[in-house]
């Protein structure tokens, strides 16, 4: 394995995590907002 790979394969782990730190976060946004507003939804609204 060459030396200068290992600040490539830093790199790469980097922005794999900050890309699955992004996607994490837009799941957890796209999933978490349907069920706050039906909650929302239905406190407001119930009969």
């Amino acid at each position: 394995m060459p030396l200068f790979s290992e600040r490539s394969d830093k790199t790469r782990e980097v922005n794999i995590s900050i890309s699955h730190l992004l996607s994490t976060l837009a799941f957890a946004v796209l999933s978490g907002v349907p069920l706050v507003w039906a909650l929302v939804r239905y406190w407001l609204f119930a009969p």
